[in-house]
């Protein structure tokens, strides 16, 4: 496929209900979006999941936006014609920022399943429409509130609880 440009969204997402761990509460969260477009106007999407700060790893949203926009996103380009299963060969010179290189690669990936006609979970092999989820529950005021909570969450279909 030839890459005819690639965006790169900066969101804010309101939780549903707030989030609170040892770190603080959190009612918002950045979210970062990639849009790969190849020549005839497909497109295929991708998401960043890095942090806001560094505290499970280095990554935070900040720096993987200086790797997607100064190396990541100009080595794809510089591509004439590409594969997902070129990106990593590709992009092997930036050491690190997994975060920002694979929701780029899953753009990607996007793109090949949809230039294809196929569900991507499909043309990457998979077999189920659905896969099992769990749901992390932030600190609680009581015991009580805790259990409901998570009691509401197994009603709803969540097959693992994490807690703070």
């Amino acid at each position: 496929m030839e890459i005819k440009k690639i965006e790169i969204y900066e969101l804010e997402v309101k939780l549903k209900e707030s989030f609170e761990t040892s770190f603080g509460s959190v009612q918002y969260k950045p979210a970062m979006l990639i849009k790969v477009e190849e020549k005839w106007g497909e497109e295929g999407w991708g998401e960043v999941a890095a942090g806001e700060g560094p505290w499970y790893n280095y990554e935070t949203y900040e720096t993987a936006l200086v790797a997607l926009d100064k190396y990541l996103v100009p080595i794809l380009l510089k591509t004439r014609t590409l594969n997902a299963r070129d990106f990593w060969r590709l992009t092997s010179r930036v050491r690190g920022y997994n975060a920002a290189k694979a929701g780029l690669e899953a753009a990607l990936w996007d793109l090949e399943a949809r230039l294809k006609g196929v569900p991507l979970y499909k043309y990457i092999g998979g077999v189920k429409k659905r896969i099992p989820s769990g749901v992390s529950i932030g600190i609680k005021k009581s015991v009580e509130e805790l259990l409901s909570t998570i009691s509401k969450r197994l009603e709803e279909g969540y097959l693992r609880i994490k807690i703070k």
